[in-house]
């Protein structure tokens, strides 16, 4: 990778992100307003500030497009001049279903070769767009004050932004369509399903979370559901196979097999990428088994659908060996969306100095790996998912129980 030249605009974007997670820290300890007022416009101008805030990021790494932005247009050259991206040696970028790599085939097709700096600018906006666009729908789907202030926390989270802009990786893509069927799975679950299935035809991660979802789903229409989470993504394929049959299946292999990149968070600190593959394969499958287990027990406590895909993306990303800078941002809207403000907030003081020093130093080859700054990540990520299980335990009890019934009781009382 190129390494950044322009060290002065890297300071600033550090202050930034330091200072934008200081305003999500008083806004999150801040009561507001019983009232939210005019959610539309409360909603605009929250989306105005969040793109404000990915457009300054993005110029930060204008300058040195990094192997990722290679990545995009060697695949997408690939595609967009009809040859098969499910062969060695594209195949070995090509960890997705084919969505996502039209995108990068169509930027490819508007800009010409020779041109990386606009061409890493046109691929990552759609990415950077979707993403400031979660800080309104946050606001608008909770309709209270509390949505608001989630709103505005996401719309400044330097760690969400940081995922599509420093690092120009799409996964808000994935994280917004995810957001808008945990708030429609239990009234409306195939609508649901729809969306998870477009999420998953872009990223395969949401499927992690979709069987304790679906725990929250009739019984009677959870079959239904799962087919219509497989409608996107097959349909994605089924396109693709059309075109390019002969290695449709290795595809889906790869996709099914994705492997994980290692950069040190999760429990990366303790087990390196040359570890034995049993130790790996075991590590994964507790992992797995964790993250499974956390969201049963959240959707069996009556938790939301959000706050169960929240938290088991918390348990995945202190649990796994093989965790990137970008699985840091994953539970955090499902939180806020949930109303766990001050839980975003504490967890993106704990989790940006990794996520500043990957991104802006050790991703540019300026430095080598910090430890202890990931094993501070990770404890954060690790404390936050510990504190809502015991919450949401001790919230089952008689006696908790009745203290929130008098509590609601007491709020909606006129003053």
């Amino acid at each position: 990778m190129i390494p950044l030249p322009y060290p002065t605009a890297r300071g600033l974007a550090v202050a930034g992100m330091v200072a934008a997670a200081a305003v999500g820290i008083v806004v999150a300890i801040s009561r507001g307003n019983r009232e939210p007022g005019r959610r539309w416009l409360q909603a605009a101008t929250i989306l105005v500030v969040a793109l404000a805030f990915r457009v300054s990021l993005s110029v930060v790494v204008d300058g040195s497009p990094s192997d990722i932005f290679h990545a995009f247009r060697f695949v997408g050259d690939r595609l967009r001049q009809g040859g098969d991206i499910f062969v060695p040696p594209w195949i070995g970028l090509s960890n997705y279903p084919p969505l996502i790599y039209w995108w990068w085939a169509t930027a490819a097709s508007i800009v010409s070769t020779g041109h990386d700096h606009l061409f890493a600018a046109v691929v990552r906006a759609p990415f950077w767009s979707l993403d400031a666009a979660i800080a309104p729908t946050l606001a608008l789907l909770r309709r209270d004050s509390v949505g608001v202030r989630a709103g505005w926390i996401y719309a400044l989270n330097p760690v969400a932004a940081a995922v599509p802009t420093l690092h120009g990786q799409f996964d808000p893509v994935v994280a917004l369509p995810l957001l808008l069927a945990t708030a429609t799975v239990g009234s409306r679950p195939l609508r649901g399903g729809l969306l998870v299935g477009l999420a998953a035809a872009a990223k395969p991660w949401p499927l992690y979370f979709a069987l304790p979802v679906l725990a929250l789903v009739p019984k009677n229409r959870r079959w239904a559901t799962v087919a219509t989470m497989a409608v996107a993504p097959a349909l994605a394929f089924a396109i693709y196979g059309v075109v390019h049959p002969a290695h449709l299946g290795l595809g889906i292999l790869r996709v099914a097999i994705y492997v994980s990149h290692w950069q040190g968070l999760g429990m990366g600190f303790l087990i390196p990428d040359h570890a034995a593959v049993p130790i790996l394969v075991a590590a994964d499958l507790v992992a797995a088994i964790g993250t499974l287990g956390a969201g049963f027990l959240m959707a069996r406590r009556g938790a939301s659908a959000a706050e169960v895909v929240g938290v088991s993306a918390l348990v995945l990303i202190t649990l796994a060996p093989g965790v990137s800078d970008q699985y840091m941002a994953w539970p955090l809207a499902f939180l806020l969306l949930a109303g766990r403000l001050r839980g975003v907030a504490a967890v993106t003081a704990g989790v940006l100095p990794a996520i500043i020093w990957i991104d802006l130093w050790f991703s540019q080859n300026q430095g080598s790996p910090m430890p202890v700054i990931y094993f501070v990540s990770t404890l954060s990520t690790g404390l936050l998912a510990a504190w809502i299980l015991l919450e949401s335990g001790r919230q089952r009890t008689p006696k908790a129980r009745k203290q929130q019934i008098h509590r609601l009781i007491s709020e909606a009382a006129p003053r």
